[in-house]
């Protein structure tokens, strides 16, 4: 009876350990195939910049001169440099187009993430370009309609006005350089596309 308990305890510890056994085996498996996956993964992931669209407001301002200052020392570095920052995540996103395998990247895959950059980022500094010449517009307006006294305050108000509509054409010649960096995007995509693959494509 003693010898019979002793086999069944034996079993069961046996049993016990094989489990064990098994457990850490599937787990380290298991790991080591998420590790893998996620490394490759990492490797071919389309990473596309962030945007942020709200890159211009006029702003509130009291007097002319604050006007001028908040159009031409505040907002117009920052969507200078929003588009700036932008185009070094471009030419980060052809390095890794770049050190992509061939076929690491589809036709379909390239298209798609071009007409976003193109038709919505740069389309959005378009839209905030354009906001900035009406807040200049607005900025004239409320020139012409402060008194004689506050217009005193500023006497080359025009001479300052046409020096942001010059910052303006700048800020328009800073975006025509985003459509030449996704140009030069899309050649580094293209020649990672294996054709061969593609359905009519190219």
């Amino acid at each position: 009876m003693i010898h019979f308990i002793e086999v069944i305890y034996i079993k069961k510890l046996v049993l016990i350990v094989f489990i064990i056994i098994i457990s850490i085996l599937c787990t380290t498996v298991s790991f080591g195939l998420w590790r893998y996956n996620s490394e490759v993964r990492f490797t071919i992931t389309i990473k596309q910049p962030e945007q942020d669209y709200g890159c211009c407001i006029c702003g509130k301002y009291s007097t002319i001169r604050e006007g001028i200052d908040l159009l031409r020392d505040v907002q117009y570095p920052k969507i200078y440099n929003k588009m700036e920052q932008y185009k070094n995540m471009l030419y980060a996103r052809i390095d890794e187009l770049n050190n992509l395998p061939f076929g690491g990247i589809t036709y379909e895959e390239l298209d798609a993430e071009v007409n976003k950059y193109r038709n919505v980022d740069i389309e959005g500094f378009g839209n905030c370009i354009e906001t900035y010449g009406n807040c200049i517009v607005t900025l004239g307006e409320f020139y012409e309609n402060s008194t004689p006294e506050e217009k005193k305050q500023v006497p080359n108000f025009w001479t300052e006005s046409s020096g942001l509509w010059i910052l303006h054409s700048q800020l328009w010649t800073k975006r025509s350089e985003l459509y030449i960096v996704v140009s030069e995007l899309w050649t580094a995509g293209q020649s990672k596309i294996n054709w061969e693959n593609e359905d009519g494509e190219g």
